[in-house]
């Protein structure tokens, strides 16, 4: 038993966590790679293309078979709103984790919200100045 109060392991929990949820997106990122290099590998092996098997946001494939220019034309923009829509999202998260982080009182954490609020605010004016 500590008499302290100090707890060793208590510093490691927050990191643990992070790393979980890292470790999940690296994990999903890894797999979805997986399936499309095993798609790409069987269109170049002469597999017929089914109408419906890539969304929109995936590539075109130029005549060698691999993804022309290595872009993903749709994947920023869909139905032109992309740019406003990513924007709105990203200030009404900035916005909540703001909120949630003044419950705490006012210190240097509420840049985890003012960032992202600011960065959607940008994202914002700069689809609206793009249409006109």
């Amino acid at each position: 038993m500590n008499v302290s109060g100090f707890q060793p392991f208590s510093a490691f929990f927050p990191l643990g966590i992070v790393l979980v949820v890292f470790g999940f997106v690296a994990v999903t990122r890894y797999l979805r790679y997986l399936e499309r290099r095993a798609y790409y590998d069987a269109l170049a092996r002469g597999a017929s293309r089914p109408p419906d098997a890539l969304r929109a946001e995936d590539p075109p494939l130029d005549p060698a078979g691999s993804p022309a220019c290595g872009r993903w034309p749709g994947f920023w923009r869909r139905n032109g709103r992309g740019g406003l829509q990513g924007g709105v999202t990203t200030a009404a998260v900035g916005l909540a984790l703001l909120l949630g982080l003044a419950t705490l009182g006012f210190g240097p954490w509420l840049i985890g919200g003012l960032i992202p609020l600011f960065v959607g605010l940008v994202q914002i004016l700069f689809a609206l100045l793009e249409r006109r």
